[in-house]
């Protein structure tokens, strides 16, 4: 996986902020909607290469992905993390399929203008 691979997929980039760790590099971010609303959000964190303590070899790229969700019927939110070494294409896949079970609230649900109101 590339930087360029992941805008490439409608990923926004976004620098790493004050609260970050040292050894975070920068943020990717992409919502996913439905007709209903604002599903979830996939955040990548990348990581800044490093060199390996004991062979001096120095990493590659380094990225770890994130969904924040939200169940039903309770108060607060659940974090699910994906290690670096995931595919991209199955973290997507998984929290699809995950949130399709219907357990989990929107984000943010679409304002549909009431026909009755026009």
């Amino acid at each position: 996986m590339t930087d360029k691979e992941i805008l490439d997929r409608g990923y926004h980039r976004y620098e790493r902020t004050q609260f970050d760790d040292w050894y975070v590099e920068c943020h990717f971010q992409k919502r996913f909607d439905d007709e209903k609303g604002k599903k979830y959000f996939i955040d990548i964190n990348k990581y800044k290469q490093y060199e390996h303590p004991s062979t001096g070899e120095l990493t590659g790229d380094i990225y770890e992905y994130e969904v924040h969700l939200e169940p039903k019927n309770y108060k607060g939110a659940i974090r699910i993390s994906f290690y670096a070494g995931a595919i991209l294409d199955e973290v997507e896949k998984q929290v699809e399929e995950l949130f399709a079970t219907g357990n989990y609230e929107y984000y943010e649900e679409w304002e549909i203008e009431n026909e009755t109101n026009r």
